[in-house]
């Protein structure tokens, strides 16, 4: 997987994560997001979950949304305090293209591109997106993924 480091200049993501607590560069590897890995997730019966994979064939699950409950798990940071601080165009109920979280103070953002004419039940593709994990220096680490949003009756 290509690793990529790009300089923020936009002066509206240091207003956006003024308030934010600051995590040291020490504490952010680039590396170990690209090769994490999640193990299986498991929906109970009438759940619904997002499900991404690196875009490379082979590549593991690198994020987990619950949208029921509301519980977001990445690989990177076992145990992260994880929250959505924002979220844009609703496909349905709890499943948004476009995700920002605040990872222990760090900015991840999810955007997707979701399959037209799909619904829940046959689950609903995504055949391209991407993470963008941005560190308080300002560079960020891209991870291009696919995935699949569904429900388990």
């Amino acid at each position: 997987m290509r690793h990529l480091s790009i300089s923020l200049l936009a002066a509206g993501f240091l207003s956006a994560c003024a308030n934010a607590p600051t995590v040291s560069e020490k504490d952010f590897d680039p590396l170990s997001v690209t090769q994490s890995r999640l193990g299986p997730q498991n929906l109970d019966t009438g759940q619904c979950g997002l499900f991404l994979w690196g875009q490379s064939e082979g590549k593991p699950l690198q994020f987990f949304q619950n949208t029921g409950t509301k519980k977001v798990i990445i690989p990177f940071r076992p145990g992260s305090s994880i929250s959505r601080i924002a979220s844009d165009r609703q496909i349905i109920d709890g499943f948004f293209a476009e995700q920002v979280f605040d990872v222990d103070g760090l900015k991840m953002e999810v955007s997707l591109l979701v399959e037209e004419g799909r619904n829940v039940l046959k689950g609903i593709a995504v055949p391209t997106g991407r993470i963008v994990l941005a560190e308080t220096s300002g560079r960020e680490t891209v991870i291009p993924v696919v995935g699949l949003y569904g429900c388990r009756n």
